[in-house]
């Protein structure tokens, strides 16, 4: 925290401060695994693209960065788990902005093992959201800043409120989007269709089964796709770093559940995405 290594249960903040109060904070979820972390700087350079939308100015580099979090996994002697990073503005003013507000970095980590979610895992259930995701014009979609989450957190509320696993979202133009905090991938006739990261975080996970799928040969695709369409596909899985790859097994919108089956595909990219976390 601040270039010092300390207990979690020091590391502590004032009530008053900025950004707990106006949710001005980035971060980065990152994983390790056998203590090596996953797209390392990738993330990192994320979370200073962030810090910039939000005009954070951190204090340490980015490679200061990198040294910290692999020194983090050392002293806590873990290997498998999962990394926070967090970026926030202090406490010496409660005004919107002021030049007296600091900026803060800290890195927490715990443990958190696998890497895919495996054969045999729980599939997931989802159920349309009401709430969609904001127009870029009102929340930068490629900002992982802490307010951007506020409503993905009701709609997961509310999904799990009415026995479900979470809430597939669409965009301010009634596309699909994306789940709460995880990318969503369908599969039709041996081919990956995704939405179009426009309006929504496009995710380093993402982007790792995209450029996976393309070493298995399996053709992908960046599309808007209507809600309508969801029942056109055959298998379907979210992605995300925390999640790994997990499948889903059905979408329920306005009572009617669409159902989908693991045809292969989506096991051969589990299968793979447990080698590449780890190599």
């Amino acid at each position: 925290m601040n270039g010092e290594f300390i207990p979690s249960n020091s590391a502590m903040i004032h009530v008053l401060t900025s950004s707990l109060h106006y949710a001005s904070a980035v971060y980065e979820g990152q994983r390790a695994y056998d203590g090596k972390i996953f797209k390392l700087k990738e993330h990192t350079d994320r979370l200073f693209k962030s810090a910039a939308t939000l005009r954070h100015k951190p204090t340490f580099s980015p490679d200061q960065i990198n040294k910290a979090a692999k020194e983090l996994l050392k002293i806590n002697g873990m290997t498998d788990c999962y990394l926070r990073p967090l970026v926030w503005r202090g406490s010496e003013s409660m005004r919107l902005t002021s030049p007296m507000l600091s900026t803060n970095m800290m890195i927490a980590c715990w443990e958190m093992g696998g890497g895919g979610e495996g054969k045999g895992a729980p599939e997931m259930n989802l159920v349309l959201s009401e709430w969609t995701k904001p127009h870029p014009s009102s929340a930068p979609p490629q900002c992982k800043g802490a307010g951007n989450y506020q409503m993905s957190i009701v709609a997961q509320m509310e999904a799990i409120e009415q026995g479900f696993d979470d809430a597939l979202m669409l965009d301010w133009r009634g596309f699909v989007a994306e789940c709460t905090t995880s990318n969503i991938f369908f599969v039709k006739e041996d081919r990956l269709v995704t939405p179009t990261p426009d309006a929504f975080l496009h995710g380093i996970t993402m982007q790792t089964v995209m450029s996976m799928a393309s070493e298995l040969g399996i053709r992908t695709q960046e599309r808007h796709i209507m809600p309508d369409e969801i029942g056109n596909f055959s298998e379907c899985f979210i992605t995300g770093t925390a999640a790994g790859i997990k499948r889903v097994k059905s979408i329920t919108i306005g009572g009617h559940k669409i159902e989908y089956k693991d045809g292969g595909l989506t096991s051969r990219l589990i299968e793979l995405y447990e080698e590449v976390v780890r190599r």
